[in-house]
């Protein structure tokens, strides 16, 4: 007996396809319930912000695009739903008009059971990613440093304090008198993370060569010195390493970066780190 007869009917009775059809919508729904059908689910990520891809030398974000950067402001569909909130920015000095900007944003996102990833509107989200949001008044640009899961509340980074302590080589007398004890680096948005706590002379470890009547002669010039600046620093500990400034592993031998009022301590070897209860 035949399944379909020459109309296509199943059994001389139903054509295939009064059947065919509600079958495929069936599992058009069931597919697109399976695969996007996790309606709130958001999750938490951390962007620098910034053109191009993270591999790219690209320019730091100027002044006038980092104050347009606030908590609060958010991205929508077409439908006026948020689907994007920013959480919480920091912008750092770089000692000029641009800033390191970092950010959270929580984005609405889809997942994929079968490859188990994440995209926001329509692209991955990945660390190493670049991301697109069209905030209220700012097109952000960026690069997805860190993923910290779904649905998860906003929780502010745990800081520790550090004492370090850093040697600016063949420093003039006017660097040292423009370090101001006591002043202040903040993080952009009012939370102080370095404080000049001191600072010492010593006579400079450099001096340049000569030949001067056959004798190779040292030369130091009486207005240079060795500064040492002892600062109070908050990092975030990753693993086994303290991190300042988002990206600042601090080591002894690294360089430092930190940006005061009235001098930048840029590019400073660290000689010591200790605990606030054990100065250096």
């Amino acid at each position: 007996m035949l399944i379909l007869d020459k109309r296509n009917r199943l059994f001389g009775k139903i054509h295939v396809l009064f059947i065919a059809i509600p079958t495929l919508v069936f599992l058009s729904v069931l597919a697109f319930v399976f695969l996007f059908g996790r309606p709130g689910l958001y999750l938490t990520v951390r962007i620098k912000a910034g053109p191009g891809n993270w591999w790219w030398v690209t320019p730091r974000p100027p002044d006038w695009y980092t104050s347009s950067i606030t908590v609060g402001d958010f991205e929508t569909d077409s439908l006026g739903r948020t689907i994007a909130r920013i959480e919480d920015v920091r912008v750092y000095e770089s000692g000029g008009v641009n800033k390191d900007v970092y950010l959270r944003a929580k984005l609405k996102v889809s997942y994929n059971p079968l490859n188990k990833k994440y995209k926001y509107k329509g692209q991955p989200v990945q660390i190493g990613s670049p991301i697109t949001l069209e905030l209220s008044k700012t097109l952000l640009s960026g690069n997805i440093i860190d993923m910290e899961g779904e649905n998860v509340p906003y929780v502010d980074d745990i800081l520790v304090e550090k004492l370090v302590a850093v040697r600016i080589v063949n420093a003039w007398d006017w660097e040292y008198d423009a370090i101001q004890i006591g002043e202040k680096m903040t993080d952009g948005a009012g939370n102080i993370i370095a404080e000049i706590m001191s600072k010492s002379l010593a006579p400079p470890s450099f001096s340049s060569a000569r030949i001067l009547r056959r004798e190779l002669r040292l030369l130091t010039n009486p207005s240079q010195y060795d500064v040492t600046v002892l600062l109070k620093v908050k990092a975030r500990k990753v693993g086994e390493i303290f991190v300042f400034r988002e990206e600042q592993h601090l080591k002894v031998g690294k360089s430092l970066w930190a940006f005061f009022p009235s001098y930048d301590i840029a590019d400073v070897p660290i000689i010591a780190i200790s605990d606030p209860q054990i100065a250096p």
